[in-house]
């Protein structure tokens, strides 16, 4: 669902967000100021769509695009970002290990995305990276 999806469901709603979107949204939050903080957006970087791309007993990814304004000017990126599921089909998706896998490949020489942030998990927050 994109950001402007997102808003129109919750204007139908009253603004009351469906069960579970809480999470969702506290994600969204710690995505935002993380890539902010990576970024040297100052305070500046807004998440301008949000596509969560199927679902299924895997990581969960969305396509992220934001906009902020860097030292240049004004700038917009899109990312793919993977979150570790509520439950999956393997016992352990971690976080740190995936960074770390991306990173060696990189090193070597192997075309992998870059990484640009990522939150390990918190007994209130499932991991992710981008």
């Amino acid at each position: 669902m994109t950001a402007l999806e997102e808003r129109d469901r919750l204007a139908a709603t009253d603004g009351v967000p469906a069960p579970g979107s809480d999470d969702r949204d506290t994600f969204l939050d710690e995505l935002r100021s993380a890539l902010d903080a990576t970024l040297a957006a100052n305070g500046t970087l807004r998440l301008t769509d949000v596509d969560q791309r199927g679902e299924g007993n895997s990581w969960e990814t969305y396509l992220v695009t934001a906009t902020w304004v860097s030292a240049s000017g004004d700038a917009t990126e899109t990312w793919a970002v993977k979150r570790e599921p509520i439950s999956g089909i393997v016992g352990d998706y971690d976080v740190a290990r995936e960074v770390q896998l991306l990173d060696a490949a990189a090193g070597i020489g192997l075309r992998v995305p870059g990484v640009v942030s990522h939150a390990l998990p918190t007994p209130s927050s499932r991991g992710w990276f981008a």
